[in-house]
């Protein structure tokens, strides 16, 4: 569709030229360009679309880009020339994206004669266009009836007629350089500035370059830009030439700035209308009887306004003026996007830098930590190790060095008690006192040693089957385990990586434990099976529904010689439950109990290895 820019009435169309460019603002800048030789003008996005215009329009020329999406420049060229209704249309490449000689090539392909590399100043642009619709204008004309006449003028009647066609000549061409000299300024300084702000990295002082420029390029009395910050609920920048900043609200959208930001192109109000569609200027701006202005768009999203006030000179401001305007806001906005988004990324770059520094700062300091942890932790191990085997060693060799004069205690008991069975049931008593004590005291001694045995002992770890561990010793337990009214509920027990022989004193004392404290029930009962513990992994247990205990003192029960009851209740050394735990421990695990007063107990323990299979009794 031709675009809806008048031509000055005072000169003659020369040409109709057809601009084809995927971007709208190169289309912009080669439109503003043609505009002001007169020609008559239209543009197209793409092959497919400037196709369909070469064939309803006819334009006397098309500058196309080659690189385009839907159809490019050069299958654009061949179906132009495969068409014999258009095949003679003259042609020019205007690309950045091929080099030079790579253009040549495709534009020999298709009979394109001129190659533009983009971007080219304007005069040689407009150098270019002038050839090509030189050549045109050289085609001999075909009449109707299809014979050609050549076109013969007498020197005569030729000569007048050049005469009188001089001076508007001379007077258009005059225009013509003049207003092609302005426009080249005007185009030059934009390329400039533009060039200044793609090397500029601070988005404010981008603005400024931008406003600046736009000043000098659309003389006005007063202008002023605003860029929105990124929530876009307020100016983060501001500038304004002849113009008091302080007026404007920088947290409004309202007024002038809401009306701008609202607008989907530039506008221009002229006398009589300077206002007609805007709201209000705000209170302290001078009075103003015309206005170019519109909002900064990228991608359809408004992040800014700019706007001139009362043309310099008291002209009025052309439709140039507002092409330019809005070909720098077009140019402004992408622009700012991208500086501000350079912006945010070399801050989050910096903040990111330093947070590595850090992190480096504290893993280093970590590493040396774990240096010295590692060091201190081998040091106390070490001197826990060997206060452990000196431990072991003190203990066995006083258990051991303890059994003789034990022996000889209760020997000579003995032989006394042998021969004072008579009248004094005094002496019988305090010697059975005597022989029960070294007896206990025996068996104390026998479960110390046993107990650094299982401390000493190497650990041989292999597959172990729990369920035939229990049943070997629950045989160990005597004719008490047999009793009728004992009920035993085994379940099933997977096996586990262990050391069997050592994993056997675990079950022997925990099933002694349950059956001794259980055998004051009328129906005494031992369940033995696994269960989920809290934190999900399986664990073992043996559950009695004995005298139980009080679970305030739990954790004395596995230490060495803590019990909870009383010998004359239930016998015992106290010794058991210790090695249960020593043993466990030393596979890596834990060991553990419930119990309630009179409701019976549960001790329950993890073997620190994952379980293999299940296998039931």
């Amino acid at each position: 569709m031709p675009t809806d820019r008048p031509v000055n009435p005072d000169r003659a169309t020369m040409a109709k030229i057809l601009v084809v460019d995927d971007r709208p603002t190169n289309r912009q800048f080669l439109l503003t360009l043609f505009s002001y030789g007169g020609h008559a003008l239209l543009e197209a996005a793409d092959g497919a679309e400037a196709l369909d215009r070469v064939r309803a329009e006819h334009p006397d020329l098309v500058v196309t880009d080659i690189l385009m999406p839907a159809m490019d420049g050069y299958q654009f060229v061949q179906e132009l020339r495969a068409d014999p209704d258009i095949a003679s249309t003259r042609i020019i490449f205007y690309t950045a994206t091929y080099g030079t000689p790579e253009a040549q090539l495709l534009a020999r392909a298709c009979n394109v004669d001129t190659v533009l590399r983009k971007p080219s100043d304007p005069e040689e642009i407009l150098a270019a266009v002038s050839r090509e619709l030189g050549a045109s204008a050289a085609v001999t004309g075909t009449p109707v009836s299809g014979k050609r006449t050549p076109a013969v003028t007498t020197r005569a009647a030729a000569l007048p007629e050049k005469r009188e066609r001089t001076p508007p000549l001379s007077e258009r061409f005059s225009g013509d350089i003049a207003d092609l000299q302005r426009i080249t300024s005007r185009l030059s300084t934009l390329v400039e500035v533009m060039m200044d702000m793609m090397s500029e990295r601070d988005p404010s002082l981008m603005v400024k370059k931008f406003f600046q420029a736009a000043c000098r390029i659309i003389e006005s009395d007063y202008a002023a830009v605003g860029v929105l910050d990124e929530g876009e609920r307020g100016v983060k920048h501001l500038f304004t030439k002849g113009i008091d900043a302080g007026i404007y609200d920088r947290s409004a959208r309202t007024g002038l700035p809401g009306s701008l930001l609202s607008e989907y192109g530039f506008l221009r109000r002229g006398p009589g209308a300077a206002t007609r569609g805007l709201e209000g200027f705000p209170p302290g701006h001078p009075a103003v009887r015309e206005i170019l202005g519109g909002p900064l768009l990228f991608r359809d999203r408004a992040c800014g306004w700019i706007y001139f006030a009362r043309k310099t000179g008291g002209t009025r401001f052309s439709e140039e003026d507002e092409r330019i305007a809005a070909t720098m806001a077009e140019m402004l906005a992408p622009l700012y996007e991208h500086v501000t988004l350079y912006d945010t990324i070399q801050r989050h770059a910096a903040g990111l830098q330093i947070e590595v520094q850090q992190r480096k700062r504290a893993e280093s300091e970590i590493l040396r930590l774990n240096a010295s942890l590692e060091r201190r932790v081998d040091e106390r191990t070490a001197a826990l190790e060997a206060a452990n085997r000196e431990l072991e060693a003190f203990s066995f060799s006083v258990a051991h060095d303890l059994r003789a004069p034990l022996r000889h205690i209760d020997g000579f008991a003995r032989m006394a008690l042998d021969e004072s069975r008579g009248p004094d049931e005094a002496l019988v008593k305090h010697l059975n006192t005597v022989v029960r004590a070294a007896d206990g005291m025996g068996r104390m001694i026998d479960g110390l040693l046993g107990l650094s045995r299982v401390g000493r002992a190497g650990l041989q770890r292999q597959r172990v089957d729990m369920a035939n561990l229990v049943e070997d010793a629950r045989s160990e337990l005597g004719p008490e385990a047999a009793r009728p009214t004992l009920r035993w509920e085994i379940g099933a027990l997977p096996a586990v990586s262990g050391d069997p022989v050592l994993l056997r004193l675990v079950w022997i004392n925990l099933l002694s434990n349950a059956l001794k404290y259980s055998s004051r029930q009328a129906e005494p009962k031992i369940e033995v099976g696994t269960q989920a513990a809290d934190d999900g992994k399986e664990a073992f247990f043996v559950r009695d529904n004995g005298v139980g205990f009080d679970m305030r003192y739990g954790e004395k029960l596995f230490n060495v010689f803590q019990r909870l009851h009383r010998q004359d209740e239930f016998e015992g050394i106290g010794i058991g439950l210790a090695t249960v735990r020593r043993v466990i421990e030393r596979h890596g695990g834990r060991v553990w109990t419930e119990s309630k007063v009179n409701e019976g107990a549960t001790f329950y323990f993890r073997i620190g290895e994952e379980q293999a299979s299940t296998s039931g009794t």
